[in-house]
């Protein structure tokens, strides 16, 4: 049993190391590569570590709240995080979810933890519409997920007289993202049509589903 100590906090280590594995986790930990923590470099710049002005802190808190009015307005489901907050919590001020605004890079978000932070895909945009687009993507689809749940028990009763396969439940999910996504922006992009079209077929040798727009659903072929 070996003991080191970081940020004040001890941690025992049990059993077997491989050759400088420990020598290496412990160089880690006294900053080696403290760089990669609490840090996303963009054109040589560390945009976690950037201060937004007042003006760029009130176009980002304008944004969110459009988001969140987006949201409301359409009673969009919102499930929880492991620790219990709302999903939707993190449109708000979050120290993992960091929805910030710079004059000469745009909208971009970063997210993570224990230090670690990325940049979201689709990140940076000047355009205020695609940025919007790119977060409600992922808070419908979120709340798709949450309206299939809610409504499991009568989605499968349905299912039964309708399909000739297994369940799916990400089938309802997904139709309930694209009709938000539709509904918010009057069209969505084709390639997530053909992600979630993919997604459903993943497990058939041969393409058993297709999206109907007509519709808004996906349909056996």
């Amino acid at each position: 049993m070996r003991d080191f100590y970081f940020l004040s906090v001890s941690f025992q280590i049990i059993g077997e190391w491989e050759d400088g594995e420990y020598e290496r986790l412990e160089g880690r930990l006294r900053g080696d590569e403290m760089s990669e923590l609490y840090s996303v470099s963009y054109d040589g710049e560390n945009l976690y570590s950037y201060k937004m002005t007042a003006q760029e802190k009130l176009i980002v808190e304008a944004f969110r709240q459009e988001l969140m009015d987006i949201c409301n307005e359409l009673d969009i489901p919102s499930g929880r995080c492991v620790d219990g907050t709302p999903y939707r919590e993190r449109l708000k001020d979050n120290d993992d979810f960091l929805i910030k605004y710079k004059e000469d890079v745009g909208y971009f978000v970063l997210y993570g933890e224990r230090g670690i932070f990325s940049m979201g895909s689709g990140f940076p945009t000047r355009n205020k519409e695609e940025a919007k687009f790119i977060l409600l993507e992922g808070e419908f689809e979120n709340g798709g997920f949450q309206y299939e749940l809610q409504l499991r028990d009568k989605l499968q009763t349905e299912w039964t007289k309708r399909y000739s396969v297994e369940y799916d439940s990400r089938k309802a999910a997904f139709e309930y993202s694209l009709k938000m996504l539709n509904n918010v922006f009057k069209c969505f992009p084709e390639k997530i049509e053909t992600q979630y079209t993919n997604y459903m077929n993943r497990w058939f040798e041969a393409k058993h589903w297709y999206f109907d727009k007509s519709k808004m659903s996906f349909e056996e072929l």
